[in-house]
């Protein structure tokens, strides 16, 4: 899978944290892996995207769709996680895995 982040995390990240750059330079590997590790099927790249984490349409196993998110550990996305997981889709998002993946989201 070869995919540029959305011009606008790049942006965003780079005016607001140095480790930004750190974190991008890391994020198509971590990608590929995360992608691997699930077995999902990349569509596409959600652009513009946020300014805070990488958003990508993918496929699980089984053919149904589903969003991976990759955030920096700045945008405390063990936060988001709990959120999710206690609303338990209802009135947003069904997290699909509790991942263990620093960062990752499914």
């Amino acid at each position: 899978m070869a995919f540029e982040p959305p011009r606008r995390l790049i942006r965003a990240l780079g005016e607001t944290a140095p480790d930004g750059d750190d974190w991008l330079a890391k994020l198509p590997e971590a990608a590929e892996r995360a992608v691997a590790v699930r077995g999902l099927t990349v569509e596409r790249v959600q652009v513009p995207g946020g300014r805070s984490s990488l958003v990508l349409l993918v496929r699980g196993a089984e053919g149904a769709p589903a969003v991976l998110k990759l955030a920096p550990p700045r945008a405390r996305p063990e936060s988001e996680r709990a959120a999710l997981a206690h609303w338990g889709g209802l009135g947003a998002v069904q997290v699909r895995e509790g991942g263990d993946e620093e960062g990752v989201l499914l």
